[in-house]
């Protein structure tokens, strides 16, 4: 194999790599993102229940008028 053939090989497995690199890190960080997001909603969603049942209990505890 010449050494200009041989050249462009190497350039494009190494271009091959290089975007493979790219899609396997952007779908990692894709993940996370999804999966924090998904955390602090459920984070969100207790700490509104806990709020409810804190103001509920309250009103129940004070004499009514």
């Amino acid at each position: 194999m010449s050494s200009k053939k041989a050249m462009k090989q190497a350039q494009k497995q190494a271009y091959a790599k290089h975007r493979s690199s790219i899609t396997n890190s952007s779908k990692f960080n894709f993940k996370n993102k999804s999966s924090s997001k998904k955390i602090r909603r459920k984070i969100n969603f207790l700490y509104q229940i806990s709020q409810f049942f804190y103001n509920w209990t309250l009103k129940r505890s004070l004499p009514h008028c």
